[in-house]
C-alpha cells in the first residue's frame, strides 16, 4: 500500500509539477517524507512527545506518525526520533479529505481510476472549476506575497481570483483563494528571486522591489508583520521621508508588498537626531515617558503595550485586565472594531490613578477547573463556552476560528454555538485562552 502511494505522488508531481512543495511551507525544517499536503505545523519542543503533541492537537499517535512517516515505530522510538527544532505535521490538506494520497485497497495489480474529484474548502469566492491548491488567507498577507510563495505570477493569481481586485484591494481574511489547477505548470527560472541589480551611480540593488531612489544605499526585506510605521521607526527615519522613498506603498501603507525591497536611507541622508533616550521614549508635561512610536494616547497614560504580530484588542484588555470599552476609549485611533491596530507601535493601557474592575471570581493560567459532568476545564476560556465541553483548544498566533474548526474536523457554525464570546465573525477570539471544539 505504501509503494502504491508513493507511486500515486510521483506521477502527481511529474503530470502537474505544483507539489514539489509543502502546501504551507513549515516555520522550520521539516523532513522531506512529511505528507506533502500539510497545512498545518508544531515546532517540537524540549519535552515534547508523540503523544503529546497528537493530544495538543486532537491526533491519534497512528494518526500523527502517519502524517510525519520520520517518526515511525513504537511510541518510545517515535519520541526518540523527535528533533527539537524541527516542523512536524499536525494537519493534512487543512482537515478536508487529502487529493494526494490514495486511500487503502487490498489490491496490489495495477489498476486505472478516474481522475480524484477536487475537493474544494469553504469560505470563498469566485474560483476556477479546476483549482486544485489553495491558501487559507490570515491576518498579514498580500497578493504578491501569496503568489510569490506558491512560484505563481502576480498577474496570474488576480485572474484565478478576481473578486480580490487587480491591485489586491479587495482580499478578505479568513476565505480561501486559488493557487493552484489542474493544468498549470508553475513557471521556473534559473536565477534568485532575491537576486541584485547595479545602479549608474555603482550602487548594488537587490531585487524583488518597486520604485526606489536612484542613490539608495540601504534596503529592508519587507517580511509577514512588517508595517510602514514600524520599519520607518526601526531605521530612525520620520515617517514621511520613508514614504517619499518609497511612493509604491502609498500614502497610509495600503499597499506595502511582501517580500520585496524597500528604501532606508540615500546617499548623503542624515537621520534627525533626537533629544531623548536611547529607549525611544517622550516625556509629556505630567512627566511620564511614553515610549515611541505611537498615536493617539491619553496624557496621562502610564502604561503601554507594544503591538506584536498575533494581537488582537481583546486579547490585551484581557492580559491588562481592563474593559474591552475601555481600551478603545485610550486607543481611539484602532477604530472601534480593532480594524486598525498598528503592529510595532505602543497603545495605553492604563492611565494615572485608574484602578481595574474587580471580579468576583479568579483566573489563573494553565489551571483547571471540574465541571459538573466531572470534566477538567483548563483556564483562562473565553466567556459564553458551552458548560458541556469535553475537549479543549488553546488559541495561538496564527489561529482563526475557521482554522480551528477544520483542525478539529466540526463545522464552523457549530464553533461558533459553543464559543458565542468569539462573536459570530470570529471578531473577538482572544489569544492564549481555550475554546471548545467538541461537546
Amino acid at each position: 500500500m505504501k509503494s502504491l502511494a508513493i507511486a500515486v505522488v510521483g506521477s502527481l508531481v511529474l503530470a502537474h509539477g505544483a507539489l514539489a512543495q509543502f502546501y504551507e511551507p513549515p516555520p522550520t525544517t521539516a523532513d522531506p517524507n512529511t505528507i506533502l499536503d500539510c497545512t498545518f505545523w508544531h515546532v517540537a519542543g524540549t519535552g515534547d512527545t508523540c503523544a503529546s503533541i497528537g493530544d495538543l492537537n486532537g491526533l491519534s499517535i497512528a494518526t500523527f506518525q502517519n502524517y510525519n512517516p520520520s517518526l515511525a515505530g513504537a511510541a518510545s522510538s517515535c519520541n526518540s526520533k523527535l528533533i527539537i527544532g524541527n516542523s512536524y505535521c499536525i494537519e493534512q490538506n487543512y482537515g478536508l479529505p487529502s487529493e494526494i494520497y490514495t486511500s487503502s485497497t487490498t489490491s496490489t495489480a495495477p489498476t486505472t481510476t478516474a481522475p480524484p474529484t477536487i475537493t474544494t474548502p469553504t469560505p470563498h469566492r469566485t474560483l476556477p472549476n479546476d483549482c486544485n491548491k489553495f491558501h487559507f488567507v490570515v491576518s498579514g498577507n498580500l497578493c504578491p506575497g501569496i503568489a510569490s510563495q506558491y512560484n505563481i505570477p502576480l498577474a496570474t493569481f488576480y485572474a484565478w481570483n478576481p473578486d480580490v481586485g487587480s491591485t489586491c484591494n479587495n482580499l478578505w481574511l479568513e476565505e480561501y483563494v486559488c493557487v493552484g489547477r489542474v493544468s498549470y505548470t508553475p513557471v521556473t527560472t534559473t536565477t534568485s528571486s532575491r537576486s541584485t541589480t547595479t545602479t549608474v551611480t555603482g550602487i548594488v540593488t537587490p531585487t524583488p522591489h518597486r520604485t526606489l531612489p536612484t542613490n539608495c544605499d540601504r534596503f529592508h526585506f519587507v517580511v509577514q508583520g512588517n508595517l510602514c510605521p514600524g520599519i520607518a521607526a526601526q531605521y530612525n527615519i520620520p515617517l514621511a521621508q520613508f514614504y517619499a522613498w518609497n511612493p509604491d506603498v502609498g500614502s497610509n501603507c495600503n499597499n506595502l508588498w511582501l517580500d520585496e525591497y524597500v528604501c532606508v536611507r540615500t546617499v548623503g541622508y542624515v537621520a534627525p537626531t533626537s533629544t531623548t533616550s536611547s529607549a525611544r521614549t517622550t516625556t509629556t508635561s505630567t512627566g511620564i515617558a511614553t515610549p515611541t512610536p505611537h498615536r493617539t494616547l491619553p496624557n496621562n497614560c502610564d502604561r503601554f503595550h507594544f503591538v506584536v504580530q498575533g494581537n488582537l484588542c481583546p486579547g490585551i484588555a484581557a492580559q491588562y485586565n481592563i474593559p474591552l470599552a475601555q481600551f478603545y476609549a485610550w486607543n481611539p485611533d484602532v477604530g472601534s472594531n480593532c480594524n486598525n491596530l498598528w503592529l510595532e507601535e505602543y497603545v495605553c493601557v492604563r492611565t494615572v490613578g485608574y484602578v481595574p474592575p474587580t471580579s468576583t471570581t479568579t483566573t489563573t493560567r494553565r489551571t483547571t477547573t471540574t465541571t459538573t459532568g466531572g470534566i477538567s476545564t483548563p483556564t483562562p476560556f473565553q466567556p459564553g463556552m458551552n458548560p458541556n465541553c469535553k475537549q479543549f483548544h488553546k488559541v495561538v498566533s496564527g489561529n482563526t476560528c475557521a482554522t480551528i474548526a477544520s483542525q478539529y474536523g466540526i463545522s464552523l457554525s457549530n464553533f461558533y454555538a459553543w464559543n458565542t464570546g468569539v462573536g459570530n465573525a470570529c471578531q473577538s477570539l482572544w489569544l492564549d485562552y481555550y475554546v471548545c471544539v467538541r461537546v
